[in-house]
């Protein structure tokens, strides 16, 4: 049995709507941007948030009969990402095969010596996803210039609320396969 743990803002799974979902990449031989959510992903979103918002909902705990096409996108939005994979069956297990992937990373600096027994600046890298380069050929809105600025633009208003800054990251990265 597997298990993750999410941590969520309630406030933060009542804003999810489809103008600040994820751009879906289905996991096709096409690499296809869907503009919509997986069938039943709204459904979830909409049982958690009212559950989670009830006086005591500080926990909630999903279907056991969820399966992958549904999981993954899932946690594409708990984690914030600006792409979420969807598996195209229950049954694919191998996932981006020799694809070549714009990866991202980003990272909060906090000159804090608190985090480390060194003084100085703390570099911590708190989101790392990648978007297929073919997809962002495709898709200039998943390009890494937009991607970079969308990252930039979301996480320095909530970085600076807690005295630290933003460093985001790209490069490019061919794996054997990906891990979801």
């Amino acid at each position: 049995m597997h298990m993750q743990i999410f941590f969520a803002q309630g406030t933060v799974l009542l804003g999810y709507t489809l103008l600040n979902l994820p751009s879906f990449v289905r996991l096709d031989k096409d690499l296809t941007v869907t503009p919509w959510e997986p069938d039943g992903l709204s459904n979830i979103l909409s049982d958690w948030s009212s559950k989670i918002l009830w006086p005591g909902g500080l926990s909630y705990s999903m279907p056991d009969d969820l399966t992958q096409e549904l999981l993954i996108p899932l946690a594409g939005i708990l984690l914030d990402y600006p792409v979420a994979y969807v598996p195209v069956s229950a049954q694919q297990n191998t996932f981006l095969p020799g694809e070549p992937l714009d990866v991202y990373e980003v990272a909060f600096k906090s000159l804090s010596a608190d985090f480390s027994s060194s003084s100085g600046t703390f570099e911590f890298v708190f989101i790392k996803f990648s978007c297929p380069r073919r997809v962002a050929d495709k898709d200039s809105t998943l390009s890494p210039a937009c991607l970079l600025r969308l990252l930039e633009h979301k996480f320095r208003p909530r970085l600076e609320n807690i005295g630290a800054s933003v460093s985001v990251g790209h490069y490019t990265e061919t794996l054997d396969r990906v891990a979801l």
